[in-house]
């Protein structure tokens, strides 16, 4: 098995309502707990399984509305139940807070719970040259894809 580093951490954001996608996505279940793609398994489970490839599962967190606590199927510990929706800012920082009570020498990596990937080894090992560069820097990385086409729904 594996030996993750102590220091990788992962915050999974889970925490919102998918309003751009109703009616499939509706208030009660929102778009990260559904099997959007048909494959057995919530938009979540795919990105946890995903980042439990790079990160310990037990420095896996889930921030999420406190109203989805109980549908979060991992160990509660691992789970932040925001007591405000206050968007991402706001539930980054308050994770990142909680992380670093951990371990102050934390990398973090933030992700949202319904990215679709392609291809896995590739994200894997950009998302591991990442934390590996944060945790030889002082500093903040921010990696996205690059558009294809505009889409003002994400801001650009």
């Amino acid at each position: 098995m594996e030996k993750f580093n102590d220091n990788n951490f992962c915050l999974i954001l889970a925490g919102g309502k998918g309003k751009r996608l109703w009616p499939v996505s509706r208030e009660n279940m929102p778009k990260q707990f559904l099997d959007f793609f048909s494959v057995g398994k919530t938009l979540l489970q795919q990105t946890y399984e995903r980042m439990t490839k790079i990160v310990s599962p037990e420095n896996i967190l889930i921030a999420t509305n406190r109203d989805f606590v109980s549908i979060v199927a991992v160990p509660k510990a691992n789970i932040l139940g925001e007591p405000v929706n206050r968007n991402t800012a706001p539930s980054v920082a308050w994770a990142t807070c909680r992380v670093l009570h951990r371990n102050k020498d934390a990398r973090l990596v933030v992700v949202p719970s319904d990215q679709m990937i392609m291809e896995e080894g590739n994200f894997e090992k950009d998302i591991q040259a990442g934390l590996d560069w944060v945790g030889m820097n002082d500093g903040l990385l921010t990696m996205g894809v690059k558009p294809t086409r505009p889409e003002p729904g994400y801001g650009y």
